[in-house]
Formats: structure tokens, C-alpha cells, sequence
């Protein structure tokens, strides 16, 4: 059984496929940025899509006796998230971790080109040893 060549991989077009829409999101956060809260009694979860970077962010002081809710908001595109950032820094009551687009999309491009090379090695070492046994 002959290889397939990397072109003809559902694997790899999947992984394409997840590139073109991380890139579209990165162009997306920069046009449309909003946020996603679920908050909780007693603690908040916040993921922000805006200006080229997802924010995520986890604090307390919750409202005591509220139920889980959920909310989608339009962040203004005028906000800065520096000043945000800083803001956060001085409060105390929340973490946060900011990734750049550009560096989500250079992982996954990483490891999809590790996924192919391995699967190309594993292949035609598969094929070496099919051709060298009797």
C-alpha cells in the first residue's frame, strides 16, 4: 500500500480549515470585539475578543444568592485594552491571561506541521519494512 501524499489527509485540511478561522477571528476581533461572561454566586469567568487578542479573565465577588448567568456584550471598539489591563492590575480581584492571534495561530500551524511530518516519517517507514520482509 502506497502512501497517500499530505494533500489528500483529512487531518490536514481540518487543520487548514481551523488556520482560516482563527484567522478570520483575528481580523473579526478588530472589527467586531466583544465579551463573554459567566458569572457565578460567588466568582465570574470573562473571555475577551478584542484588538487582536483573546483576554481571559477569572475573579470574585460575585453576588451572593444569584444564580449562574450568562451574557454576550459589544465591547466599544474605542476601549483600550491596556487601560483595561491596568485597571484589573490595581482592583487585585481578578486574574488574567492575554494571548495574541498571531501566536494561537503560529502554535496550531506548529503542530499541525508536526502531525503531518510524523504521519509522512510513520508512512513510509511502514512502507520500508512492507517492501524488506518476504
Amino acid at each position: 500500500m502506497t502512501p497517500r501524499p499530505p494533500y489528500q489527509w483529512k487531518s490536514f485540511w481540518l487543520g487548514v480549515l481551523v488556520i482560516s478561522f482563527l484567522g478570520w477571528g483575528w481580523i473579526d476581533s478588530f472589527q467586531h470585539p466583544f465579551h463573554v461572561v459567566y458569572a457565578r454566586s460567588v466568582s465570574y469567568y470573562q473571555v475577551f475578543h478584542v484588538k487582536g487578542e483573546l483576554v481571559f479573565r477569572h475573579g470574585g465577588g460575585g453576588t451572593p444568592g444569584s444564580g449562574a448567568r450568562y451574557w454576550i456584550g459589544v465591547v466599544s471598539p474605542s476601549v483600550s485594552m491596556a487601560a483595561m489591563k491596568s485597571q484589573w492590575a490595581r482592583n487585585g480581584q481578578s486574574t488574567y491571561c492575554a494571548i495574541s492571534y498571531p501566536a494561537i495561530i503560529g502554535l496550531t500551524a506548529l503542530c499541525l506541521g508536526g502531525l503531518v511530518s510524523w504521519r509522512s516519517r510513520r508512512w513510509k517507514n511502514l512502507e520500508a519494512n512492507n517492501t524488506q520482509s518476504p
